[in-house]
């Protein structure tokens, strides 16, 4: 697939979920990012991904076969962690909005957080961490199929 094909399919999902929404900013919520995120990272250190080798596979066009299934492995269990880390937000929030039952006020912050992290997991999963995961897989796929050509060179 071409590269810029691939750049402006990503910046299309970006671009009609902030379409979709009537005040983007409205959909930021720092906790919910902080949960989502550190949990993904987290998860990630705890698991013994390689962080910084997996990002650097994206862009190094030198990159083996096995540093890109290392990179994808990482990316597919960084979404599964994503999603784990907004199913937590989720828990997180509802107990923060029945311990604030008796201030009406305080439940709106604490919904946010419940809805928040399940959408950020969900964006994770499935529009940042899917998507690389399967581009890294397809290029290590390639590697492959090149190598049986050149008879295992």
């Amino acid at each position: 697939m071409n590269k810029a094909l691939k750049i402006i399919g990503f910046l299309g999902i970006f671009v009609l979920m902030a379409l979709a929404m009537e005040d983007p900013f409205v959909f930021v919520n720092i906790p919910s990012v902080v949960i989502v995120g550190g949990l993904t990272f987290c998860g990630l250190l705890a698991s013994g991904h390689k962080i910084i080798a997996s990002v650097s596979a994206i862009t190094d066009k030198h990159a083996s076969e096995d540093q890109l299934y290392d990179a994808s492995d990482t990316f597919n269990e960084a979404g599964r962690f994503s999603i784990s880390a907004g199913v937590v937000g989720v828990l997180i929030g509802v107990v923060l909005m029945l311990g604030h039952m008796d201030d009406p006020a305080a439940i709106g912050p604490s919904m946010a957080i419940a809805l928040l992290t399940a959408l950020y997991g969900t964006i994770c999963k499935y529009f940042i961490f899917g998507p690389l995961s399967s581009v890294l897989d397809h290029r290590a796929v390639a590697i492959y199929n090149q190598k049986a050509e050149n008879g295992g060179n």
